[in-house]
């Protein structure tokens, strides 16, 4: 095939659409599943992109309307050019999702941050984020706003994660690479709001799955695992982690929906620990606030008890607070039944 079969496009110098054919057609060849035929791509592109720049089609023999296989093209056929005279071309590949690794990345993360048992464990996104394959990606300014866009609409982060993620990416902060008005993606308002300390669920109600639907596809994993290493998949070992994530990610793929609703399910469990915490807060607010107001009714009941007492000429030091406390009520009894009867009479001269 010549250069534009392989892009699937007619011959163009139009580079805008050079790049698009090529992000369109590396989604077609992934390098671990078809690398000679991704080989072959990534020549087709550099000669057309080669072309395009020169404005000069009938330079390459590559670009001719033959049937040319890129992978069988002899030395003959290539144009003789001095080493020192070939022209240098640079082009930034971090703008172009070559074969489709952008949308392959955020795909594997929402599930990965959808699993409580990885989104807060550390080995999870330091394995994951420095794969080779998805690395470099975070060189790209508008990917790595994307990738805090991202997190921002996952809940159930721990605030540790949020501070290892954001240390992650200042790592790619160069003066080349900052936005227009200067800002960086860690400064999104939303981002750093998670950042903040604040009232969360302990990690025993947050980082598991809670519906038996959930736990029984997490059991199903780690029981795999467990069998084929002959003994008990440990989530705490950076190794134990990573073969999880491995096979998570493999039955995880061919049912997103399923893990969407499962995620969906753990956010509602959340919700009802999240109310159920705060009625018992209110609770013991509430409560407290009582025993205040009875410790305080009760000191002051004492001291009354104690002035009266000594209006008496009775010794307080003689009887224990229980009895002067009786004693104040007998009294407040008394009195209240006094005011009563004088109520009473006023009433009786008045109809008198």
């Amino acid at each position: 095939m010549n250069i534009w079969e392989w892009l699937g496009i007619p011959q163009t110098t139009d580079i805008a659409k050079i790049k698009s054919a090529y992000a369109r057609q590396a989604k077609l060849y992934h390098p671990e599943e078809h690398p000679e035929e991704f080989k072959a791509l990534q020549k087709a592109y550099k000669a057309a992109i080669q072309m395009a720049r020169s404005r000069n089609p009938q330079t390459f023999d590559m670009t001719s309307g033959q049937s040319v296989d890129i992978h069988e093209q002899s030395p003959e056929q290539k144009p003789e050019q001095r080493p020192e005279e070939r022209p240098e071309y640079s082009f930034d590949y971090s703008g172009v999702d070559s074969y489709g690794d952008k949308e392959r990345f955020f795909k594997q993360f929402l599930l990965l941050a959808r699993n409580p048992y990885l989104r807060n464990n550390r080995y999870t996104w330091e394995y994951f984020l420095h794969l080779d394959i998805y690395s470099r990606l975070f060189e790209n300014t508008d990917f790595r706003m994307q990738f805090v866009q991202a997190v921002c609409a996952v809940s159930g982060w721990r605030r540790k994660t949020i501070l290892y993620l954001e240390t992650f990416l200042l790592a790619f902060h160069t003066a080349q690479n900052a936005l227009a008005d200067g800002r960086r993606e860690t400064e999104l308002w939303k981002f750093r709001l998670k950042k903040l300390p604040h009232l969360r669920l302990p990690a025993f109600f947050m980082d598991r799955f809670w519906e038996k639907e959930g736990r029984d596809f997490h059991r199903q994993i780690h029981a795999k695992l467990s069998r084929e290493m002959g003994r008990e998949l440990d989530l705490e070992m950076k190794s134990d982690v990573i073969r999880y994530i491995k096979q998570y990610l493999i039955d995880a793929e061919s049912k997103e929906d399923f893990v969407e609703h499962l995620h969906r399910r753990w956010n509602v469990q959340q919700i009802k620990w999240a109310a159920a915490g705060f009625m018992i807060f209110l609770a013991l607010v509430l409560l407290n606030r009582y025993s205040a107001q009875k410790r305080y009714q009760e000191a002051e009941d004492l001291m009354r008890a104690d002035y009266l007492m000594r209006l008496y000429g009775l010794e307080a030091e003689t009887y224990t607070e229980e009895e002067q406390l009786m004693l104040l009520k007998e009294y407040d009894w008394d009195w209240e039944n006094a005011e009563r009867a004088i109520d009473d009479m006023l009433e009786r001269y008045e109809n008198w």
